[in-house]
């Protein structure tokens, strides 16, 4: 299977025409919705279904023509699901049409700066040389806006980045992070380093560590395994490999390696030099990321 999975105008399989320019909302994955079962961190689970059934009221209010689900293989008791895919299987039991413009699902990112980041560095890879005009970010939470101006800061495209939330901190089912609670000055603003970092440190990657289950495409996959499927309550398994990472086995078959859910974007060699700078401590400035995201990515 080629990744990323498209679709336009609600069918699978397409590949949307090249045009001069596109504008691209990232809607943000919460976890993971099968078979009328939300597995999430967090029991919001009204608020993540309705985040979910308004991303394309959203699109079409602000006139995104493309739009990209963004979220990985998060999940250990659904392994098999994406966040992205999710985003779908709600729209169903909701009744609510596809999109009939291109949706790209982005099924490797693990976090929010990952949503942006992997989310635009898919869509690139369905677009061809179609350049990314505008981008949108339709996240669940609104208190999580200064976080992704800070990420789109490091890209280099905060000018022509719009953060949209759906609910506020009060309702969630538990204290937001005390990061996210104290609305910060401009100077406390522009001072933070860890999302201008893009969470490239080292903690912030063992916990994606923890958090990835799968993916979608992977060279090392059992050519007896043809698609992610269900399972049984005993088919999926998870263990380290000799490196340290993890890996998933079906039916004691490998499935998926952690150290492979990057393959998919190596055809951005000078984007993938700098997020490694960066994650060997260079800032988004020293790795000379802008310039690399500009060309490589936006289409600019």
């Amino acid at each position: 299977m080629d990744y990323p999975r498209v679709l336009v105008g609600g069918k699978e399989g397409e590949r949307p025409e090249a045009r001069e320019f596109v504008d691209v909302l990232v809607v943000c994955g919460q976890g993971v919705y099968a078979n009328g079962t939300y597995f999430g961190e967090f029991h919001d689970r009204d608020v993540y279904f309705d985040h979910a059934i308004r991303f394309p009221e959203v699109a079409k209010r602000f006139n995104f023509d493309t739009v990209v689900l963004s979220g990985g293989f998060t999940q250990p008791r659904a392994p098999w699901r994406s966040e992205a895919e999710s985003f779908l299987d709600i729209l169903r039991d909701a009744n609510v049409p596809v999109p009939t413009g291109t949706v790209i699902l982005d099924e490797c990112a693990l976090d929010s700066a990952e949503n942006l980041l992997l989310g635009l560095m898919t869509a690139r890879l369905a677009l061809g040389k179609t350049r990314i005009r505008r981008v949108g970010i339709w996240a669940a939470w609104r208190f999580k806006k200064w976080r992704f101006n800070r990420n789109a800061e490091a890209l280099g495209i905060v000018e022509r980045t719009y953060v949209y939330g759906l609910a506020g901190s009060g309702e969630t089912n538990i204290q937001v992070p005390p990061e996210d609670q104290k609305q910060r000055t401009f100077d406390e603003y522009r001072q933070d380093s860890i999302e201008f970092s893009l969470l490239r440190a080292k903690d912030k990657e063992d916990k994606r560590r923890k958090r990835w289950q799968n993916n979608r495409v992977d060279a090392s996959r059992d050519g007896s395994i043809n698609a992610l499927a269900e399972g049984g309550p005993r088919s999926w398994s998870r263990r380290l490999s000799d490196d340290g990472t993890p890996e998933t086995h079906f039916d004691g078959k490998t499935c998926s390696l952690y150290r492979h859910r990057f393959a998919p974007f190596d055809v951005f060699p000078t984007v993938s030099k700098a997020l490694k700078l960066m994650g060997n401590g260079a800032t988004a400035d020293e790795a000379d990321l802008k310039s690399a995201w500009a060309r490589e990515v936006m289409g600019d």
